[in-house]
C-alpha cells in the first residue's frame, strides 16, 4: 500500500494502485450502484443495470471502479440472511491491451474468461463455482460459454461486472461485444454491468441494451473535496496549499497528486506560507505536467 507521505504516481499519466485509505467521497456514484445492488440482493429485476461512467482522464474513474470492486467483493460474513451475496469481476482494458488482448473479439473474450475464472476462484469456494464454470471449459464458442456461466452465477449471486479504461477497446469490437455478450446478459435484469472510459460513453446500438443504460459523467473534485484529498495525502498547511493549488488542477485528482509531489520535491516540506505562484520552478513544472496531461 502506498503510504500517505510518499504516495505518488509511479509513471506519469498512470495512477497509483488504488488505496482505500486515500479514497475521497463519490457519494452520488456509489449511491447509484448501491440502489441497483439492493434490487439484486432482494432478487428483483434491476433497473437500468448498464452503468456508463465517463469523463476526462485523471478524474478518478479507475479509483471509483476499484472502490466498487472492493466494496462488493464476495464476503460470507457481510450479507444478511435471505439476501443474495455480491461478487465482483474487474477487467482492466489497459492491462489487457499490454498483453495485446483487446486487438480482436476472440482474444478479448478469452482474456475476460481468464479474469472471470481467476476472480471466482479467489472469491468463492471451489464447490460453489464448479457447475457454473463448466460452460467455459466445455463450449467452443467463448461468448456462449461466458454468457451461460455468468447467467448461471447470477441466479445465486448479484454479479457486478466492471470494465475499466474502455476507451482502449477498438471501435470495431463494440458491436460484437454488445450483441454477443452484453445484450444477453443485460436482458436477464439480474446482474450489473459497469463500464468506465475517458471522454464519452459508448453509443449503444441495440434497443435492449440502450433502454437499460444509465450515464454518469464523473466530475472533477470541488475545492472542498480536493482539500480532503490533500489532507489524506498528509499535506500540512492544507487549507492554504489547497487554495493556491486548485487553480492549477481544476479539481482533477490526478493533477492534484502530481503537483503535490512537485511541491514536495522543492524540499520545503510544504511550508508554503508565501504564495506558491511566485515560485518559477513550481510554475514551470506545473505547466510541464499540464502539457503532458493534455497531450
Amino acid at each position: 500500500m502506498v503510504g500517505k507521505e510518499n504516495a505518488s504516481f509511479g509513471q506519469e499519466g498512470k495512477p497509483d494502485q488504488y488505496d482505500p485509505e486515500l479514497f475521497v467521497r463519490r457519494e452520488s456514484e456509489l449511491n447509484l450502484i448501491e440502489a441497483k445492488v439492493e434490487q439484486g440482493r432482494l432478487n428483483t429485476a434491476i433497473d437500468e443495470p448498464l452503468v456508463n461512467f465517463f469523463g476526462v482522464g485523471g478524474n478518478g474513474k479507475t479509483w471509483l471502479m476499484r472502490r466498487i470492486q472492493e466494496k462488493y467483493r464476495f464476503s460470507s460474513d457481510g450479507t444478511p440472511v435471505g439476501d443474495k451475496p455480491t461478487v465482483t469481476i474487474y477487467f482492466d482494458c489497459h492491462e489487457a491491451e499490454k498483453e495485446e488482448a483487446v486487438q480482436n473479439f476472440s482474444t478479448f473474450l478469452l482474456s475476460f474468461a481468464a479474469i472471470l475464472q481467476k476472480e471466482l476462484e479467489a472469491q468463492l469456494p471451489a464447490s460453489a463455482i464448479q457447475e457454473e464454470i463448466k460452460p467455459l471449459q466445455q463450449v467452443d464458442d467463448t461468448a456462449v460459454g461466458l454468457t451461460k456461466s455468468l447467467l448461471s452465477l447470477s441466479k445465486k449471486y448479484v454479479l457486478i461486472l466492471l470494465f475499466d479504461t474502455t476507451e482502449l477497446i477498438p471501435s470495431d469490437l463494440w458491436p460484437l461485444l454488445e450483441k454477443a455478450l452484453f445484450e444477453p446478459l443485460l436482458e436477464s435484469d439480474r446482474l450489473i454491468l459497469i463500464l468506465s472510459g475517458r471522454h464519452y460513453a459508448p453509443r449503444w446500438r441495440r434497443v435492449e441494451v440502450r433502454r437499460r443504460a444509465v450515464y454518469d459523467h464523473v466530475q472533477p473534485f470541488t475545492k472542498e473535496m480536493q482539500q480532503e484529498q490533500l489532507a489524506k495525502l498528509g499535506v500540512p498547511e492544507v487549507t492554504i496549499f489547497n487554495q493556491q493549488l486548485f487553480p492549477f488542477t481544476g479539481g482533477n485528482p490526478y493533477l492534484a497528486r502530481q503537483l503535490t509531489e512537485v511541491a514536495r520535491s522543492l524540499k520545503r516540506d510544504l511550508e508554503i506560507r508565501q504564495n506558491i505562484e511566485e515560485s518559477e520552478k513550481f510554475k514551470n513544472e506545473c505547466l510541464r505536467i499540464l502539457r503532458s496531461y493534455l497531450n
